[in-house]
This record gives C-alpha cells, structure tokens and sequence, in this order.
C-alpha cells in the first residue's frame, strides 16, 4: 500500500494515522515500517467528529442526525457497528 511504498522509498510523501493504525504500524517489524517518521502529532480527541456544513444540509435534519447519533451508545442493537468502528458512541462537541 501507500504507506509501504513511502517507507521503502518508492513514494515520496506524508500521510495521516490515527491511534490505532499508529499502534499497529509501531508493531511491524519490516525493514519499510521501521524507515517511517512521525513528523507531527495532534491532540488525541475522545472520539471521531461529525462535521456538518449548513450550507448544503437543512437545519432540522443536522438536529435529527445529531440526535440519533448520541442515542446510538446507548443501543444494544448499535454496539457491533460501533466495535466495528472502534467507537463507543458519540458526544456532543462545540461548534467548531
């Protein structure tokens, strides 16, 4: 992938983790993974945003998305979507 050819150096390039994939990249022990710099690092964030543009979306359906979204942890039925995702559910975040 992208991230092979960049550590053997047949791409040049950057790209962008997050924590998971961070940790899973650290645990390889391939020559290409162990020539891979982290240049930066952002402030970990307790879960993934939601990010709604109002301009292309109507305001009383950004309110129904985000309500069902911070119902959703709390569903038995939701929690094997959500492991899938690596998430336990949502919160609500300032706007940005």
């Amino acid at each position: 992938g992208e991230l092979r050819g960049i550590g053997s150096g047949q791409k040049e390039g950057f790209t962008m983790v997050n924590a998971f994939e961070l940790a899973n990249i650290k645990k390889l022990n391939s020559p290409w993974a162990k020539n891979l710099t982290t240049l930066a690092s952002s402030e970990k964030i307790p879960s993934s945003l939601v990010i709604t543009f109002p301009q292309f979306i109507q305001p009383n359906l950004i309110q129904e998305l985000t309500t069902a979204l911070l119902k959703i942890g709390g569903e038995a039925s939701s929690q094997p979507i959500l492991s899938e995702l690596r998430l336990k559910g949502f919160q609500k975040a300032p706007s940005i």
